[in-house]
């Protein structure tokens, strides 16, 4: 069966690529489930280099002028592996796993994941390569690792006219808009991965985890109903802050140089995280509050850390966009998963 293709329709012309399925099936399925939510669409290119590459994918590029542009991830949900059928978990941050299995360079017209220089940091961004980019291919020595995932098979001109666009710190001046993306050929997702598997799961499981799925479906339809009629004007949360290396200020009261990684911080978050989990499915919510608040006390890089993390009360617009998503999204007493902004990573608790 061939490779399905991405249709690429943008502000500058169109063109088109093979996607490698056959060849790093997570990557591409990762790619192929973006494009088919619309993700992509409306967003801008946000760093262009000529005799480089074009990058792309930033969710904060929808508004070309953000400073935010090149900081942002997929988000932090599912896809369905279209080789295997089964479903593949994105990490913290709307991250996926480096996918080094196949040996395509980053040649000219080649499709790429931009990553923070981490393992294990691919997600929404890629580029495309105008040059013979070598030394950002996976197998070869050095810190740059980017597999390569498609290769562009007609309108090459127009990657190339991206990549000549007039920029100021490698931003185009006059913005160029990916209208959209179709991806044409891939397979839908297997029936094994959604509806067939929930059933197998449904018929072996005990009366207890029926329950527990029955609770966590009530929790969403009241989520989906606050946002969509009463979302609250405003809420109150803790939060334990971890800055790493590309933080946008990495110095904090606790280190004034800050050198961990991305993941570093992640992997932190989510091992205090795993203390607290024990705490959530008490009635007794004080315990929980308590825990984080020392927690945070202790651990946390923001200065609401002498207040336990508590930020008090805030709208949606006084904080960084995926921060305040996550917040309000959150029932009270509910912990939330970790969260990325350009501050560095959160764990946040809503309690009122």
């Amino acid at each position: 069966m061939p490779n399905p293709t991405a249709h690429f329709e943008t502000s500058e012309g169109s063109f088109e690529a093979d996607i490698y399925l056959d060849r790093v099936p997570v990557t591409a399925s990762n790619f192929i489930a973006l494009c088919r939510s619309g993700f992509y669409e409306g967003l801008h290119f946000h760093r262009v280099i000529d005799g480089f590459m074009n990058q792309f994918g930033c969710p904060y590029s929808k508004d070309p002028n953000s400073p935010m542009c090149g900081k942002g991830n997929a988000p932090e949900v599912s896809f369905p592996n279209l080789i295997t059928g089964g479903l593949t978990c994105r990490g913290p941050g709307g991250t996926i796993k480096d996918e080094h299995i196949s040996l395509d360079s980053n040649a000219p017209g080649t499709l790429s994941m931009a990553n923070v220089g981490q393992p294990n940091t691919n997600s929404s961004q890629f580029f495309l390569n105008v040059a013979h980019n070598r030394s950002l291919d996976w197998f070869t020595p050095g810190d740059s690792k980017h597999p390569v995932f498609g290769i562009v098979k007609a309108g090459m001109d127009v990657v190339t006219k991206i990549s000549k666009a007039t920029t100021v710190n490698d931003k185009p001046v006059t913005p160029i808009r990916m209208i959209k993306i179709t991806i044409v050929g891939a397979p839908e997702p297997p029936p094994t991965s959604t509806g067939k598997a929930a059933r197998r799961r449904s018929s072996s499981s005990s009366s207890s985890s029926s329950s527990s799925r029955r609770r966590r479906k009530k929790k969403k339809k009241k989520r989906r109903k606050r946002s969509s009629s009463s979302s609250p004007d405003e809420v109150r949360a803790l939060h334990i802050l971890r800055k790493h290396r590309e933080s946008q200020r990495p110095s904090s009261w606790r280190q004034s140089d800050i050198t961990c990684s991305l993941s570093d911080a992640c992997d932190f978050l989510t091992a205090l995280r795993e203390q607290l989990v024990p705490l959530t499915g008490k009635k007794d919510k004080v315990a929980l509050q308590t825990a984080f608040k020392e927690l945070a006390k202790k651990h946390s890089d923001c200065n609401s850390a002498k207040d336990g993390g508590d930020l008090g009360r805030f709208t949606h617009e006084k904080m960084q966009a995926p921060f305040s998503d996550a917040a309000f999204a959150l029932d009270v007493g509910e912990l939330s998963k970790v969260v990325i902004t350009v501050s560095g990573a959160h764990l946040i608790l809503r309690v009122r």
